[in-house]
Parts: C-alpha cells; sequence; structure tokens
C-alpha cells in the first residue's frame, strides 16, 4: 500500500472528547488521492458556490479549516517532524473542503496548499461515523437526513425509515433521498419523511419537526410503545392512502407537497377515527371524502389568503377537517398549532 505522507506532524492527546491519541500535521497535498471516504460520508450533494469559495481561498492562500482523518490501523513510521501513515485513512470531517483542495489542484497544478489534520488510529467505520456525526450534529453543512441516516445502527426510529424506503411495498420505495440533496428521481428527504411519522404519531409524543436528533429521539420513544413494526406499518399505511387519493407511486414529481402530508398526518393523529389500538387504520367512508379534496385548488385559494398573513397550516387543517366530516369536538385535542375554527377557511 502506499504511504501517505505528514509534515509537521505531532502526537498528541485528543482535546475534542473522543479520549485517544492523535496526530496533528500538514497533508501532503500530492496524496490526496490515497484518502478514502466511507458510506456515513456525503455522496453527493457539494454546493458549486461553496465549491468556488473554498478554491478561491486555497488560491489565495488563506486558512481553511483542518480537516478529520481516520486511519483503521496505527502502523506508522517517522522521522523528525514527518510522519507516513502505511495503514487506509478515511475522512470524517472535511470532505468538501478536500473535494475543493482537488478541484483548486486541477485548475492550477503548481498550486501549493497548506491542509491541517487532524488523524485518529485504530478506527472502525462504526467509530468514524459515530466522530461524523457528533461533529456535524449542530452544522448547518450536513443535512438532517444525512444525520439521521447515519443513525441506522443506533436508532430503531432511523432503521425503520431507511428500510421503509427500500420495502417494495411503499409508496414512495426508492424516492426518499438520503444524501445532501435530492437525487434526480428523489421526491421527498428522508429526515421530511421522518417529520411526517412525527406527526401521525404525534398522539404517542412524536414530533413533526426540530434537530434530526430531537425528531429521533422522539420517534424512538414511539417506537418503544408500539413497536418499529407498527410504526413501520402506520406510516406505509398512511402513503397508501395518499397514493390511493392522488397516485404518488407512479408519478414523477410529487403530487402534494411536504407541508400539505404533514398537516394531514397531524390531523390524522388528532382522532381516534383512524386508529385501532397503535395501529393506522382509514375507513373507506374517509377514503372517499379525501379522494374529492381538491388540494390543487385549495392551494391557489391558501396562497391568496396569506397575503394577509394567514397561517396556511391552520387553514389547510380546518379544510381537511370538514372535508372529512370530523366532528369539531370530537377525538384527540388538536396538535398545537392547529386551530379547529379558522374564521378565513375557504369553503369546502
Amino acid at each position: 500500500m502506499a504511504e501517505f505522507h505528514v509534515f509537521n506532524g505531532c502526537l498528541e492527546r485528543d482535546d475534542a472528547g473522543f479520549d485517544q491519541d492523535v496526530l496533528r500535521g500538514t497533508l501532503d497535498q500530492t496524496c490526496l488521492h490515497l484518502l478514502n471516504t466511507d458510506w456515513y460520508q456525503r455522496i453527493k450533494g457539494f454546493s458549486l458556490m461553496e465549491i468556488k469559495e473554498l478554491a478561491e481561498l486555497y488560491f489565495r492562500h488563506e486558512k481553511v479549516t483542518d480537516v478529520t482523518l481516520g486511519m483503521r490501523g496505527n502502523r506508522f513510521r517517522s522521522t523528525g517532524n514527518e510522519f507516513w501513515l502505511l495503514d487506509k485513512l478515511f475522512t470524517i470531517d472535511g470532505g468538501q473542503r478536500l473535494y475543493a483542495a482537488r478541484v483548486a489542484l486541477d485548475k492550477r497544478p503548481d498550486l501549493a496548499l497548506r491542509i491541517g489534520a487532524k488523524i485518529y488510529f485504530n478506527t472502525t467505520v462504526d467509530s468514524e461515523n459515530a466522530m461524523f456525526c457528533a461533529m456535524n450534529a449542530t452544522q448547518q453543512r450536513v443535512s438532517a437526513s444525512v444525520l439521521v441516516r447515519n443513525k441506522y445502527k443506533v436508532s430503531p426510529a432511523a432503521k425503520l425509515l431507511f428500510d421503509l424506503t427500500a420495502n417494495p411495498d411503499f409508496a414512495l420505495r426508492r424516492r426518499i433521498g438520503w444524501d445532501q440533496k435530492l437525487g434526480l428521481d428523489e421526491v421527498l428527504s428522508g429526515f421530511a419523511l421522518g417529520c411526517v411519522a412525527g406527526g401521525l404519531h404525534a398522539h404517542r409524543g412524536g414530533v413533526p419537526s426540530g434537530r434530526a436528533y430531537d425528531l429521533l429521539d422522539a420517534l424512538d420513544e414511539v417506537a418503544q410503545k408500539i413497536t418499529p413494526e407498527v410504526m413501520a406499518d402506520n406510516i406505509r399505511g398512511f402513503f397508501d392512502v395518499v397514493d390511493q387519493c392522488w397516485d404518488i407511486r407512479n408519478s414523477k414529481t410529487l403530487t402534494v407537497n411536504f407541508a400539505f402530508l404533514l398537516v394531514l398526518a397531524k390531523l390524522i393523529s388528532s382522532y381516534e377515527d383512524f386508529w385501532d389500538s397503535d395501529g393506522f387504520y382509514f375507513a373507506p367512508k374517509f377514503l372517499k371524502r379525501l379522494a374529492k379534496f381538491d388540494n390543487a385548488q385549495i392551494q391557489t385559494q391558501v396562497k391568496q389568503l396569506t397575503k394577509s398573513n394567514v397561517d396556511c397550516k391552520d387553514v389547510i387543517f380546518e379544510v381537511l377537517r370538514k372535508r372529512l366530516q370530523l366532528d369539531q369536538f370530537s377525538g384527540r385535542r388538536p396538535p398545537k398549532g392547529a386551530t379547529t375554527a379558522h374564521p378565513h377557511a375557504p369553503r369546502s
């Protein structure tokens, strides 16, 4: 295996809370092609504007934040402050900076880069993923869908959501995006799917929004109460209902938007009419009523209403309630933030 060269190296104790020795130093730019990525990294979705801005920093020889690498082993040799690493290296944090560095070198092969790095020894794919999640949980540059996906092995909710999107019976099979940005055939992000699941199970403690890990914590609690299998069946059943009304399974684009899905999920959570114990049940009479709901027309009316600062979600909630002929005073208390009698709701 080729050796990875590091200048100005120094072995020290980690100061980021991972409790192990690390090597700090400057990466030899001729070795960048030896760096590897694993599944937890963003495979696509780097912003062209951000890449351009980072490349400009390299061109101007300005400081760029150090990257974090993991070496799956502990073999190295050194002479003074120069180190040669002998085991495979994987990028944990800084993939976009390294990608921009390669772009800059392609444009100016004679460019001299100074890329600082912190390198952990004896890492595994699981320990690297844990570091990746910890480093990016409070930052915007990694999408919430990636953070949710990367909890697959430790969060029952993350696992059931990710597995559900590959289930042949799921209406949006292989059309849920789990990377930084949606792919060509993807119509809904993994995080958005989690929000819908949270709204659908709000009566059991789910939350329909918030930070990625707060959403997962709430969904994990729900999964513990009703089992992951029942929870997955509920989500699949919900999207089956949406598919029967608006054919989302075969449409190239999502014919109902995320905001509508979230309101519908919260409405269903609010009324016991749609539940058989912990299991989702949508009676044929409700299906017939929902299928007559002209979502496009309502959206147009709502856009007109929102010019008067009317809350769009409240309007949709009330119109749906009337369309489904749900008693305003029966069932559960509507979710926080959803009104039950909006004075400006369009007539259904």
